[in-house]
């Protein structure tokens, strides 16, 4: 790992992270006060109007029995779609950054003369998306419970819970950081890479909203990376998904891995 590139990355990418954490905090705040309106009638239509379940489970990607408590009702903030846009958006910007950008911008040629290796410039550059995973995680978690206990209900939110599904939500930004950047790692355009990372997250997106509703596509939801996240089971039930982070964690790894080798060993286009 080389310290300079890393400064070099998060001089490039710190305020974007910093402006993401804030407004990720900020969400997640006013998720709470939106839905402590209406928690108890929300509560009470779920339990009342099968319509009104599925259209929680389709939005929670997984089936849900009726015991829903406050947290399990609050968790669903950690899958709403801003939250998965913004992080999703940010992972991508710095994911693309150091690699596929540069030979993008035909400057790959001045970085790689460096006097290090490929595979440290490429382990430089991912520390940027690394730490924005964890960072994104704990901002989420701490929206919450900040929110819950500013503005929240009288039941108060399970902190233990609402961690494990924020741990569950920094495994799968993992993922999608080792997929973004074995893709930047692999392509020589950043306009290409973006388009098939974006491609990737909405087809997993679409499978795992459509998967409570059409059987067929539930058998292939296990292909996304979505299919591993339940921040709701996780505030319900209170167990840790091991498997699923087992198995975000695994995939984060070894597409990083596809990417340090494919990244060392590949061509650089002269233009």
């Amino acid at each position: 790992m080389n310290a300079a590139i890393v400064k070099r990355s998060f001089r490039d990418g710190a305020w974007i992270l910093a402006l993401v954490f804030v407004a990720v905090v900020g969400f997640e705040m006013l998720y709470v006060v939106a839905i402590d309106n209406v928690a108890e009638d929300l509560l009470q239509l779920w339990r009342r109007i099968p319509i009104i379940q599925k259209m929680l489970e389709m939005l929670a990607g997984v089936n849900i029995d009726e015991d829903v408590s406050i947290t399990s009702l609050m968790s669903l903030g950690m899958v709403h779609p801003f939250l998965l846009a913004a992080c999703w958006a940010l992972l991508i910007t710095s994911g693309t950054r150091g690699t596929v950008r540069e030979l993008d911008a035909g400057t790959a040629d001045l970085l790689l003369t460096l006097p290090v290796s490929r595979a440290t410039v490429y382990a430089s550059v991912s520390i940027l998306p690394l730490v924005s995973c964890v960072l994104l995680g704990v901002a989420a978690w701490i929206g919450l419970l900040v929110g819950g206990r500013l503005f929240g209900p009288e039941e108060p939110l399970n902190a233990y819970r609402v961690f494990i599904a924020a741990v569950n939500f920094c495994a799968l930004l993992l993922a999608v950081a080792g997929g973004t950047l074995c893709v930047a790692a692999i392509s020589s355009r950043r306009g290409v890479a973006v388009a098939v990372i974006l491609a990737t997250l909405l087809v997993s997106f679409l499978v795992n909203f459509l998967a409570v509703f059409v059987p067929v596509i539930e058998r292939f939801s296990f292909l996304g990376f979505l299919h591993y996240y339940r921040p709701v089971d996780c505030a319900r039930t209170g167990e840790w998904p091991v498997s699923d982070i087992v198995i975000l964690l695994c995939g984060a790894i070894a597409l990083w891995l596809v990417g340090m080798w494919r990244f060392a060993r590949r061509d650089i286009p002269a233009s």
